[in-house]
């Protein structure tokens, strides 16, 4: 029996990235080269990529980014991103890829994110520290939201 979708959520973050970024990035490679080559033989399956917008990660902040906006990334995630978008649509014609900003959801993660820091510090100390002037924006999304 094979799958009629396959969805790849799995990813180093960008903290492994900016700490590692050749062995992180291989990391990842294997495992798309291995989605993809299970796939080899099912052009009609279709592989959902899930991307990030650290492939926008070079552009300023003071405009919007949508579908149409050319990716300029600074950050190596970002870079390692926008590569695996590239790499998947070419070797999977039946792929789509989505452009998730900080996701978060249930399960354990090797570098949480913003989302499970402030989760584990409130159920640490009972309060939740926010770090700055309290400006930046961030567009979190639930895993859920996304999948189900």
């Amino acid at each position: 029996v094979c799958p009629r979708t396959v969805i790849h959520s799995g990813t180093h973050s960008a903290l492994a990235y900016r700490d590692d970024f050749i062995g992180t990035f291989k990391e990842d490679l294997l495992a798309v080269s291995n989605i993809l080559q299970a796939l080899a033989g099912d052009p009609a399956a279709r592989l959902v990529f899930f991307s990030s917008s650290y492939v926008y990660s070079g552009l300023d902040s003071v405009h919007p980014v949508d579908e149409g906006t050319a990716p300029n990334p600074s950050h190596n995630f970002g870079v390692a991103k926008l590569f695996f978008e590239q790499f998947v649509l070419r070797n999977h014609p039946n792929s789509v890829v989505f452009r998730l900003s900080s996701v978060f959801g249930h399960g354990v993660q090797r570098h949480p994110n913003a989302i499970a820091n402030m989760v584990a510090e409130c159920r640490t100390n009972g309060r939740l520290t926010v770090w700055g002037e309290g400006k930046r924006r961030m567009q979190y999304v639930f895993l859920e939201d996304v999948v189900l």
